[in-house]
């Protein structure tokens, strides 16, 4: 089962200080909170993903990790404090913690114990509620110092709070986590396995995981520098930031000026570069506002979950007449606002099984992806690890000029340089 972004920690070495800083920025951050095992964090929620931003506290007693079996979270933080500040760990939520602990086993990339807690947190009237998580920790050999692992909430209705949710820069979800790698195509396997997803793009800038919530970018040093303006070096592999929408890009620009934070626009980017934010790079993009006010819909969870009220369910390939798709990675669910759009504002092609032809559909947007018209891959265009187990969908361009041609669709442009849609075996 795919699995989504769940929250990112961000590893700092003053607490407060971290704070006041995503308060300049507009972010809500919560009030300071304490682990069991010394370190202490403060929270910068969306619906559905959360900011940790953590630190180890005063006179913190850490635990050592007992290999091979035991990983220690606080070990890991104060260990990675020890060599910088910045994007440490990346966690995907989990339905089973135990069941997903089982499954990184079986696929030889952590066979840690299952780690349970709860602690006190505090409501916005300051009084005080039991949350308890479960961890399943995975370990990345080609990424050493970088944390994976997905977290199980066992009661989530005391965790997520609306209150927290609203920030005065109008953030409203955070829509891509960037690694970077010298060989992206490397990370191939591992994340396949983390995620849970079977689809992954390559392109000459490196690989991209749609997960049901938000995108993993694993990109290479000249890419990064291109899309963000930033240079990092490749090796080793690690996170160095994320992208999180906002409605209005100048307001943005206007509160960062005023603050004389430093800043650069990139393409239709705002950046923060990471030495001015406690080592993460910090992206903004904009995103129209939805029908209910907020830009776009982050909360695209498989079934089993807490919604907030006003979000359906569609099928892939069970839309109006449209027929299901051949591809099996189209099965999968998206989670919308009622009448609106995913990411992709732009109208999308579905290819049927019964005329292998596109059919428009006008309304809600249900592919995380683009559709492409088919055609035979070039060969030799895919660098990708032979060991990670990945084949290029083949693309056959159609006999006659069909919906896409005569509707002035720029096919060869849309497929120009080494893209290909992925799949396992």
């Amino acid at each position: 089962m795919p699995r989504g972004l769940d929250h990112l920690v961000l590893a700092v070495r003053d607490l407060d200080a971290a704070g006041r800083f995503y308060e300049t920025l507009g972010f809500t951050v919560g009030a300071r909170n304490r682990h069991p095992w010394g370190t202490e964090n403060r929270l910068v929620q969306f619906p559905g993903i959360f900011l940790e931003l953590i630190a180890v506290g005063e006179g913190a007693v850490i635990a050592p990790h007992e290999p091979p079996h035991r990983f220690s979270f606080g070990a890991f933080v104060r260990d990675y404090l020890s060599r910088r500040e910045g994007f440490a760990m990346l966690v995907l939520e989990s339905d089973d913690a135990e069941a997903d602990r089982a499954a990184f086993a079986r696929a030889g990339i952590g066979d840690f114990e299952t780690f349970f807690f709860e602690r006190q947190a505090k409501r916005p009237d300051g009084s005080a509620v039991r949350v308890a998580f479960s961890l399943a920790f995975a370990n990345n050999r080609l990424a050493p110092e970088v944390g994976f692992f997905v977290c199980q909430q066992h009661v989530p209705e005391n965790f997520w709070n609306p209150a927290f949710q609203q920030h005065a820069n109008g953030a409203c979800r955070v829509t891509a986590v960037t690694m970077v790698a010298e060989n992206p195509s490397a990370q191939a396997e591992f994340l396949h396995h983390f995620t849970g997803e079977q689809e992954l793009v390559s392109t000459s800038a490196g690989i991209t995981i749609r997960t049901p919530r938000g995108r993993l970018e694993v990109m290479t040093g000249p890419a990064l520098a291109f899309h963000t303006g930033v240079s990092l070096p490749e090796e080793p592999a690690r996170l160095v930031g994320f992208t999180v929408a906002v409605p209005s890009l100048a307001a943005l620009a206007a509160r960062v000026r005023a603050a004389e934070l430093p800043h650069y626009l990139v393409g239709t980017c705002l950046v923060v570069p990471p030495e001015a934010a406690f080592g993460t790079l910090i992206v903004f993009s904009e995103e129209s506002a939805g029908p209910h006010g907020a830009c776009g819909s982050n909360d695209i969870r498989p079934s089993g979950r807490r919604f907030p009220s006003g979000i359906r369910h569609k099928d892939y390939g069970k839309v109006g007449n449209l027929k299901k798709t051949r591809e099996p990675s189209f099965s999968r669910q998206v989670y919308l606002y009622p009448g609106e759009r995913d990411e992709h504002a732009h109208p999308i092609w579905f290819h049927t099984a019964r005329t292998g032809g596109a059919r428009r559909h006008g309304g809600s947007a249900v592919l995380p992806v683009r559709v492409f018209p088919r055609r035979r891959p070039e060969s030799g265009r895919q660098s990708l690890s032979s060991r990670a187990g990945f084949r290029p969908v083949a693309h056959r361009q159609p006999r006659r000029r069909g919906p896409l041609a005569r509707a002035g669709v720029p096919v060869r442009a849309a497929l120009r340089g080494p893209a290909a849609r992925l799949h396992l075996r």
